[in-house]
């Protein structure tokens, strides 16, 4: 039977108080020397360019970046350089902040970034190709805004490590004997694992064992960059080996007697699905979320290079770009449609299948579906796929929100308290 819940995000105000004791005149005296709240130098920089303009600015700034009533806070400075780039729309003060930066703490790969953004925000395009690839040289790994700087490469398949902790991160007690496997949309060249993951969103996220399966893209992130643009067989494989990751990743830990949680979102479902068509099914529950069994072909229709389809209130299609914020003339912004359509190739691959007819009926009765009402990403779900899962023996539920609803905090700990302690959804 379908399911129908209202997700809402809930913010908590935590107050606090001290309370007050006698102490002597020479503690208060003390304190009082001890305690002299420094001004922040950033924020009194910033007024004063906005007030009296950059140069007195800049000359306030020398004069005190040493002085004892002042405190420099790296953070605080690019608090100032973001409001004078986007709420201020002073590009130029702006980027001397950011040098600002550089200068007094460190180069490194954040001040790049910002300055190929702020470069990007007063149209000078050679320098903000310059920084933002300076960055990517400095960084730990590549983002996904940064996919179109990358130099084209030819294609070379994806080679998974034979040893298997290599292919996912774990976070939890490991001696728990539930397994939640949460296979992460995109596609992403990172595993996004931190407070804002959803199952670090359940209770009791310290005690549970949490599962992160990597994905190709992110060993190979040469696919991204792929020239000439990635063949449906090339992109085939590339599934079948995310596919062969999860596989490996639930034996692992099936073999160590643990009961396995599979969750699924967006292009991570899409993985889970191949698992079940290609895989022996080895969890005790999965849950596709925020994708249908059978894509709507309207997601792929009429999508020019660098193009992908969005859902108006998650009913009307519409085409829109990827990077939508590279302007036509960015030097770069080959690239970025390459980056684009390497990925949209990635996620077609699995979603022209017709999954209804490819899965066997005994995956269903594990399985439960769950789509969003006006879900941007993925469009509405058909009445004849809901039909169609639940007659298998499979649930479906659905959930008043956007695409991200899915993965809320309030709809993770429903999971849980189903899972874990047995209650009904709602």
């Amino acid at each position: 039977m379908k399911q129908i819940f209202l997700v809402f995000l809930l913010g908590t105000l935590l107050m606090g108080g001290c309370n007050s004791s006698k102490i002597t005149k020479e503690k208060i005296e003390s304190t009082t020397e001890l305690n002299v709240e420094k001004k922040s130098l950033a924020f009194s920089f910033k007024d004063i360019i906005l007030n009296e303009g950059l140069e007195k600015g800049m000359s306030f700034f020398e004069k005190n970046k040493s002085s004892e009533n002042y405190e420099l806070i790296e953070n605080e400075m690019y608090d100032v350089a973001y409001q004078l780039l986007y709420d201020s729309k002073k590009g130029t003060e702006a980027i001397e902040v950011f040098q600002l930066i550089k200068k007094a703490f460190s180069e490194n790969a954040r001040i790049n970034d910002s300055l190929g953004e702020a470069y990007l925000a007063i149209e000078n395009y050679d320098k903000s190709v310059k920084h933002y690839r300076r960055a990517i040289e400095m960084g730990q790994g590549i983002k996904f805004y940064q996919f179109g700087f990358l130099d084209p490469q030819k294609y070379t398949r994806t080679v998974l490590s034979k040893d298997t902790t290599q292919l996912f991160e774990k976070r939890g007690n490991e001696n728990q004997e539930v397994v939640f496997v949460f296979v992460q949309g995109g596609p992403d060249s990172e595993l996004h694992i931190g407070r804002k993951d959803p199952l670090y969103l359940m209770s009791d996220k310290k005690d549970i064992l949490r599962i992160y399966p990597y994905q190709t893209l992110m060993l190979n992130s040469d696919l991204i960059a792929t020239e000439p643009i990635l063949t449906k067989e090339q992109s085939a494989y590339e599934n079948e080996l995310n596919a062969e990751i999860l596989h490996r990743v639930i034996s692992y830990w099936k073999n160590r007697g643990k009961k396995i949680y599979l969750i699924g979102h967006s292009f991570g479902a899409s993985i889970c699905m191949e698992y079940l068509n290609s895989k022996k099914n080895q969890t005790d529950k999965v849950f596709i979320m925020g994708l249908d069994l059978d894509e709507d072909p309207r997601n792929f229709e009429n999508v020019k290079s660098g193009e992908y389809v969005r859902w108006k209130e998650g009913t009307e299609p519409y085409v829109k770009r990827i990077y939508r914020w590279i302007p036509d003339d960015y030097p770069a912004k080959s690239g970025f449609d390459r980056a684009a359509d390497n990925l949209t190739m990635i996620v077609k691959n699995n979603m022209d299948k017709k999954y209804t007819e490819l899965l066997k009926d005994e995956v269903y009765k594990n399985m439960i579906a769950v789509y969003a009402t006006m879900d941007e990403a993925n469009g509405p779900k058909s009445k004849k796929e809901i039909d169609f899962i639940e007659s298998k023996g499979g649930e479906v539920i659905e959930v008043v929100g956007d695409h991200h609803s899915m993965v809320s905090k309030t709809f993770m700990e429903m999971i849980y308290a189903y899972l874990i302690e047995g209650k009904p959804f709602g």
